[in-house]
C-alpha cells in the first residue's frame, strides 16, 4: 500500500542518515561487551583497516584533545586535527570509514570536562568523511554524551541471554530444575556470574 511504501522510504532515509553520521555513543550496562566491541572495531583484519583505540582512563583532568593525541602510542600525530587528517587519508585510500574509539568515557578523571570538547568535534567531522568517532560508556554516565552524538543502546537479545545462562550453568554445574529464575536480571552478565558464584562457587 502507499502507506507501507512511505514507511519503508522513511526507514531507508533513517538508516542512510545513521550510516553517514560522524559520531556515535554506545551506551550499556557493565559487562555487556562495550570494551570488547571497541577492541574489535579498531582491530584490523584482512578485510577491515585498523582503527584508533583510546582508553577513557587516559582522559586526565585539564587535558585537551591534543594532549590526548600525544599520549596515543604508535601514532606520529601531534594534534587531534593531525590525527583526523591522517585517519581520513588512510580511509580514503582504503575506501572505508575508520573508527576512532574512546572506550569508557565515564572513566575519565573529569568526564564532564570532555563533553564540550567532543561536542565541538561534530561539525569538524563533516570535513573528514572517512572518519567515524565512537564513544562507549555506561548508562550511569550518559549525561556527559554531547547532544549531537547518535546514541546506540547496547542490549542482549533474549536468545543471547538464554545462551549465556546455559553456558554459565553448565560451567558452574548448576541444575536449576523447576526453580524460578530471575531471567530478567541475567541480562546483566555481572549479575549472572555473581548468581552462579553464590549458588555453586566450588563447582561441585
Amino acid at each position: 500500500t502507499e502507506g507501507e511504501v512511505r514507511r519503508a522510504l522513511r526507514l531507508l532515509g533513517s538508516a542512510r542518515g545513521l550510516l553517514l553520521a560522524p559520531a556515535f555513543a554506545v551506551v550499556g550496562g557493565a559487562g555487556l561487551g562495550k570494551s570488547q566491541l571497541a577492541a574489535e572495531l579498531t582491530d584490523g583484519t584482512d578485510d577491515t583497516p585498523a582503527g584508533v583505540f583510546v582508553m577513557g582512563v587516559d582522559l586526565h583532568r585539564g587535558s585537551s584533545l591534543d594532549d590526548l593525541t600525544a599520549r596515543i602510542p604508535g601514532l606520529p600525530a601531534e594534534t587531534f586535527d593531525h590525527l583526523l587528517e591522517a585517519v581520513d587519508a588512510a580511509g580514503a585510500r582504503l575506501g572505508a570509514r575508520i573508527p576512532i574509539v574512546i572506550d569508557g568515557l565515564g572513566e575519565a578523571e573529569r568526564p564532564a570536562e570532555w563533553q564540550p570538547l567532543l561536542a565541538r568535534l561534530v561539525p569538524v567531522l563533516d570535513r573528514f568523511t572517512n572518519v567515524l568517532l565512537i564513544l562507549t560508556l555506561r548508562k550511569s554516565a550518559v549525561e556527559v554524551v554531547p547532544d549531537k552524538f547518535h546514541r546506540v543502546e547496547l542490549e542482549w537479545a533474549d536468545s543471547s541471554v538464554d545462551e549465556a545462562v546455559s553456558r554459565y550453568f553448565a560451567h558452574y554445574l548448576i541444575d536449576p530444575g523447576a526453580a524460578r529464575l530471575p531471567m530478567g536480571l541475567f541480562a546483566n552478565p555481572l549479575y549472572l556470574r555473581m548468581f552462579c558464584e553464590a549458588t555453586n562457587s566450588d563447582r561441585q
